[in-house]
């Protein structure tokens, strides 16, 4: 294990961070645009930094976790039992497999890569040196975008700062960067060679130093917006580029004419569709930045033109203690089914608790059903097989030619 493991959330964010490679890497003027403006403590960031810290527990103690069920973690978010069991068995475990017989295993390790990307630095969950293989583990607990270890910037970041470390000690000829995501789908993995490595450092130390002078005032900004570019800026809302461009695919260059009425076009074109499909989730996006933006304004007491703070619903009732509700509703002689509600176990639930009794289990098996997965739209790059579709003939004849109804 790491000597000097770095606290999760401890460390101050770098000037270049790698898990913003995507935005500063692609659009030189985001970094300027975004210095000074706050994180946003959502909660799915304290949830993800939770899980971190569950993970580091349990790696550094050996621990598996099942005595913290109940607790907070450090940020104050709690610890449930099923966090417990899906950082334990779909990710420590995993970790664990893959550093047998490791000649370095470090969890939430400070990484420089400075030596390679001006002011870039940062703390990889896990890194694992066997023979002449260094491995960069990185667990995104999230339910939210999937994420591929192929040429992933903040990974290949982290392999740069533990090349500079480790490789002299161990001639290190292969780099595997892994990627977690236990609550979507299993590990991702992508090999590179260290070599490849290096180039990719000159490209990002290109893209940093730009990003820096424009920071330092001494290059005018200028903006590249794009989903992945734009996803975790937080100058989303302010972007006058991505205004611009959120104008532009919303509604083009159509000029309307004076007393001259637009008629919908039914036939529009695949192409025009798949144009305007493409920058839909980004647009989503950026309507989510300006809403939370006017709200952390109204919120600071600043004004929004044409929009003002109202009280909302009040939340649904809760019993302040409720095991003295308990005595008093006892003591009241209410029936028990007055006084609680039941609700059968899912088939997950019950198949924790039945957890190594096969036969119990295979009682019930047959008494399982699930749905088909539903059909969503994905872009052609997507990895996942394309449902073939026979497009349907128009079996509903045109009423306008119909002789019966004249």
């Amino acid at each position: 294990m790491s000597a000097e493991p770095i606290a999760v959330g401890e460390a101050a964010h770098a000037t270049i961070a790698p898990s913003g490679h995507e935005m500063w890497g692609n659009c030189p003027g985001s970094l300027a645009l975004s210095v000074g403006r706050p994180d946003g403590d959502s909660e799915y960031s304290r949830e993800g930094t939770a899980a971190h810290w569950l993970a580091s527990y349990m790696f550094e103690s050996g621990n598996d976790g099942h005595g913290l069920i109940g607790t907070n973690a450090p940020n104050g978010w709690p610890i449930t039992a099923d966090m417990v069991d899906v950082i334990g068995r779909n990710y420590v475990a995993t970790v664990k497999a893959l550093a047998d017989g490791a000649d370095e295993f470090h969890v939430e390790q400070r990484v420089d890569v400075t030596p390679y990307v001006a002011g870039c630095w940062g703390t990889a969950d896990v890194i694992i040196v066997r023979g002449t293989e260094l491995q960069v583990h990185d667990l995104k607990y999230g339910m939210g975008v999937e994420v591929d270890a192929e040429e992933n910037g903040q990974l290949m970041l982290y392999a740069l700062g533990s090349l500079a470390r480790f490789d002299l000690a161990y001639d290190i000829d292969t780099v595997r960067l892994v990627i977690h995501q236990p609550r979507i789908k299993g590990p991702t993995e992508w090999t590179v060679t260290p070599l490849d490595l290096y180039a990719f450092g000159e490209r990002a130390n290109a893209a940093a130093q730009l990003a820096l002078d424009v920071l330092a005032g001494k290059v005018e900004p200028t903006y590249n917006p794009g989903r992945d570019t734009c996803r975790w800026c937080r100058a989303k809302a302010i972007c006058p580029d991505l205004a611009a461009f959120v104008k532009a695919q919303t509604c083009g260059d159509i000029e309307p004419v004076a007393d001259e009425p637009r008629v919908p076009d039914a036939n529009v074109g695949a192409d025009v569709l798949g144009k305007a499909m493409v920058a839909v989730p980004l647009i989503e996006d950026w309507c989510r930045a300006v809403r939370a933006e006017v709200e952390r304004r109204l919120l600071a007491g600043q004004p929004v033109e044409g929009f003002k703070l109202v009280q909302g619903r009040r939340p649904a009732r809760s019993w302040t203690d409720e095991a003295e509700v308990e005595r008093v509703l006892k003591a009241m002689r209410l029936k028990t089914d007055e006084m609680y509600t039941y609700k059968l176990a899912s088939p997950p639930a019950v198949e924790k608790v039945l957890k190594g009794k096969p036969r119990k289990w295979g009682k019930l098996a047959p008494l399982i059903t699930q749905g088909e997965p539903s059909k969503s739209v994905a872009p052609v790059s997507d990895k996942r097989e394309a449902i073939v579709v026979t497009p349907r003939t128009n079996d509903i004849d045109d009423l306008s030619t119909d002789e019966e109804l004249i």
